[in-house]
């Protein structure tokens, strides 16, 4: 029988396989080992994401982040569900809480973006736009932050700046937001 880390290194690897099904088997038998493993619920958060079970992934997301609540890459997956479901008021909290304390830089100018958005759009987006320039080594994370970059670029030619919000690209911004992404040990 294998232990928990390895269930979660084959869900990892079915993961970046698109293999869905192989995933929340391993995940699920390594949460059957280790029920308080951070990662491996943050994991199969993202796998219910992906698959369009967004109540399931934000639960899956503030149980893992209550466990470690220093998974800035939760986090940010957290946000981007509040806004896909558009809770936009959850979704703020959680940039405040990145744009000041995430450790990732990319994460943290991006989460001060779009905490910044609603009351001066030209210092959001410039903010944004650096994030989206920054040294990202994680596919996910760059494509995501781009995707974010694009929709506000593409809201500010179909509005004066000063008339977008947040929720006006809430939609938007989660389109791609879980297609590209590849996890590994180190995406926390």
């Amino acid at each position: 029988m294998l232990d928990a880390d390895e269930y979660l290194h084959l869900a990892i690897h079915a993961t970046q396989h698109q293999q869905h099904h192989a995933a929340l088997e391993y995940l699920n038998k390594s949460l059957a080992i280790s029920p308080d493993n951070a990662k491996a619920i943050f994991l199969l958060a993202a796998e219910h994401a992906e698959l369009g079970l967004f109540d399931r992934a934000i639960k899956g997301m503030e149980r893992a982040l209550d466990l470690d609540p220093h998974l800035d890459f939760a986090r940010y997956q957290l946000g981007m569900l509040y806004m896909q479901t558009n809770d936009i008021q959850a979704g703020k909290l959680v940039w405040n809480y990145l744009g000041e304390h995430a450790t990732d830089n990319a994460i943290k100018l991006v989460a001060q973006g779009l905490s910044t958005i609603d009351d001066d759009y030209s210092r959001g987006f410039s903010l944004v736009e650096q994030a989206a320039k920054s040294d990202i080594t994680n596919p996910f994370l760059r494509s995501s932050i781009e995707n974010i970059r694009d929709n506000l670029a593409q809201s500010r030619s179909l509005s004066t700046p000063q008339d977008i919000k947040a929720s006006d690209v809430s939609h938007s911004l989660f389109l791609t937001a879980y297609q590209n992404s590849t996890f590994n040990k180190d995406d926390d």
